[in-house]
C-alpha cells in the first residue's frame, strides 16, 4: 500500500511504513524499503559542471552548485550558485553595438521550503545576479496521483539566450503546472507561463507566452526500461521591443533577440540498472534516449540523442555523467553538443 496507494505523498509512505515496522520490527524488506524513501527526501549538496559548444561558434563552460539541507521534517533552506564562462564570437548589446564576449557570468538563488504533512510545499526564494535582486514565491499542491503547482517570480537572472547572460538579463514571471506521474502506464506534465524580460537600460523588452509539457509511455510489457516520449517547448511572443539601428540608417533591430518557438520531440527511451536488471553486482544506471525534433515556426530539424550514466549506489554518494547532441532545433539554429555531469552527498 505504500508504495502504490499514494504514489506522490512521501508523508504517507513515512507513516506506512513507521507503522508497518513497528508490527514488524525483523523484516529487512520493510527497513530496507524506509531506508531507501529516507535517501530519496533526504537534504543534499550537489555540484554540476558543464560544456556547450555550437556550430556557431559559442562554447560555455558552466558550474551549479545547490544544496538543500533539512531543518526538521518541516523546513529546509534552499541554495544554489552558477557560474558561467562564455566565448562567443558576435552578442549584440542593447546599444546596437555587436562585439564578441569573453567572460564569466554568476548568479545566486537563496531560499526556504516548508513541506506540510499532507506533501503539499512551499518555496518562497531570492535571486541575485551582478546588477539585481529579485524574489520568487510557489506552492505545490500534492494529491494522491497528481501535483499541481504554480508561482510567480520577479527578476530572475536569465541565461537561454546569449544577448541575457552577457547583459546580466532578468525574467519575471507567473506560471501554473500540472503532473501525472503515472497512469496505466502514463506519465505526463504540463506547463504554462506568462514571462517578460528585461534588459538593462532596456526593461520590458519583450512579452511572451510559454508551453512545455511531455508525455512518457512505459513500454514495460515489452522491454523493461524501454519508453516512449514526446514533448513540446514553445514560446509565443506578443511584445518586442525595437529599436533604430545606430550602425545601419533606417533599419532596426530587437535587443532581446526573442522569437517564436515551437519545438516538437519524439524519442524513444531506454534505461537499465545494471546491478537489478543484469546482476552486474555495480551500482550503476544507464540511459539513452533518440528521435527526431522539429521547431514549427524555424521551419528546421534534425536529431536529438543523449545518453548517461549514473551512480545510483546504496551510500551517500551520488555521480553521474550526461551528453547530448541536437541539430536544427531550439535557440540554436544549427548543432549543439552538450557533456555535464554531477557529483552530490545525501545527507
Amino acid at each position: 500500500a505504500a508504495s502504490s496507494d499514494y504514489p506522490l505523498r512521501d508523508v504517507y509512505k513515512r507513516q506506512l511504513y513507521d507503522r508497518a515496522r513497528a508490527l514488524d520490527p525483523a523484516s529487512p524488506e520493510l527497513r530496507t524499503a524506509r531506508a531507501e524513501l529516507a535517501r530519496e527526501s533526504a537534504g543534499f549538496v550537489r555540484l554540476e559542471p558543464e560544456f556547450r559548444r555550437t556550430s556557431g561558434g559559442e562554447k560555455r563552460y558552466s558550474a551549479g552548485l545547490a544544496a538543500e539541507l533539512p531543518f526538521n521534517e518541516a523546513w529546509r533552506a534552499l541554495a544554489r550558485f552558477d557560474t558561467m564562462r562564455m566565448d562567443n564570437p558576435g552578442v549584440r548589446r542593447v546599444g546596437g553595438l555587436s562585439a564578441p564576449f569573453k567572460g564569466a557570468r554568476n548568479r545566486l538563488d537563496l531560499g526556504v521550503a516548508h513541506l506540510a504533512e499532507d506533501g503539499d510545499r512551499t518555496e518562497a526564494r531570492l535571486f541575485a545576479n551582478e546588477r539585481r535582486v529579485g524574489a520568487g514565491l510557489s506552492h505545490a499542491v500534492v494529491g494522491d496521483f497528481q501535483r499541481v503547482a504554480f508561482g510567480a517570480e520577479i527578476g530572475r537572472p536569465y541565461w537561454d539566450q546569449a544577448e541575457f547572460l552577457v547583459q546580466d538579463g532578468t525574467r519575471d514571471r507567473a506560471f501554473a503546472q500540472y503532473e501525472l506521474p503515472a497512469f496505466w502506464g502514463l506519465a505526463w506534465r504540463a506547463r504554462a507561463g506568462l514571462n517578460r524580460y528585461n534588459l538593462p537600460g532596456a526593461s520590458d523588452v519583450a512579452r511572451a507566452a510559454s508551453f512545455d509539457g511531455d508525455v512518457r509511455w512505459a513500454l514495460d510489457a515489452w522491454a523493461r526500461g524501454l519508453a516512449l516520449a514526446y514533448s513540446v517547448d514553445g514560446e509565443y511572443p506578443w511584445k518586442i521591443a525595437t529599436r533604430a539601428d545606430p550602425f545601419a540608417s533606417g533599419e532596426i533591430f530587437r535587443p532581446s533577440g526573442l522569437r517564436y518557438r515551437e519545438i516538437h520531440a519524439l524519442l524513444a527511451q531506454y534505461a537499465i540498472d545494471l546491478a537489478r536488471d543484469l546482476d552486474w553486482g555495480v551500482p550503476l544506471a544507464f540511459d539513452a534516449s533518440a528521435g527526431p525534433g522539429y521547431d514549427r515556426y524555424g521551419r528546421r530539424g534534425g536529431p536529438l540523442l543523449g545518453a548517461g550514466l549514473t551512480w545510483p549506489g546504496e551510500s551517500n554518494l551520488l555521480a553521474g555523467v550526461r551528453t547530448g547532441y541536437g541539430r536544427g532545433v531550439g535557440r540554436d539554429s544549427g548543432d549543439y553538443l552538450s557533456v555535464g555531469g554531477f557529483v552530490g552527498w545525501r545527507m
